[in-house]
C-alpha cells in the first residue's frame, strides 16, 4: 500500500494573503513608505544596465541564466508529475532510492557540466581546433 500523501503538496502554492496583493494604506506615512519601496525597485535605465552587465558576467562565468533555471525547474516539475512509479504494479520498491541519489548528486553534476561547458567555450574562443 503506498503511503498517504502529505496534507500540503509542495507543487501547490498556498493562497496569497490579502496583505500580499492589497496593502492597507491608512496613514500618510504608510503611503509614503509604500511609494519609496516601489521607487526603490523601479526598473530605471541604470538598473537595467546593471542587470545586463551582471547577466553577461554570469554568462561568461558559465552560470545558468534566469530563463534556463526557470525552464529546468518547470521540466523537473513536469517529469515529477508524469512519472509516477509507485502506482505501477510490479515495480521495484527500492527504485525511489535511486531518485534520492539523483537528488543528492544533482548539484555536483550541474557544477561539473558548467565546468565542461566553460572548457569547451575556452577551446572555441581561442581557436584550438583549426584546420591546418
Amino acid at each position: 500500500m503506498p503511503p498517504s500523501p502529505p496534507p500540503f503538496s509542495p507543487t501547490e502554492s498556498p493562497p496569497p494573503s490579502p496583505k500580499d496583493y492589497d496593502p492597507i494604506l491608512d496613514t500618510p506615512e504608510e503611503i509614503e513608505k509604500w511609494i519609496r519601496a516601489r521607487k526603490k525597485n523601479f526598473p530605471c535605465k541604470r538598473r537595467l544596465e546593471e542587470q545586463e552587465a551582471q547577466d553577461t558576467v554570469n554568462q561568461e562565468r558559465g552560470d545558468l541564466s534566469k530563463l534556463e533555471i526557470r525552464m529546468r525547474k518547470r521540466m523537473a516539475l513536469f517529469r515529477k508529475l508524469f512519472k509516477k512509479t509507485e502506482d505501477k504494479p510490479g515495480r521495484n520498491p527500492f527504485i525511489k532510492y535511486t531518485y534520492l541519489r539523483k537528488k543528492l548528486t544533482n548539484n555536483s553534476i550541474l557544477k561539473e557540466q558548467r565546468i565542461v561547458l566553460q572548457c569547451i567555450k575556452y577551446i572555441v574562443s581561442n581557436n584550438f581546433i583549426q584546420n591546418s
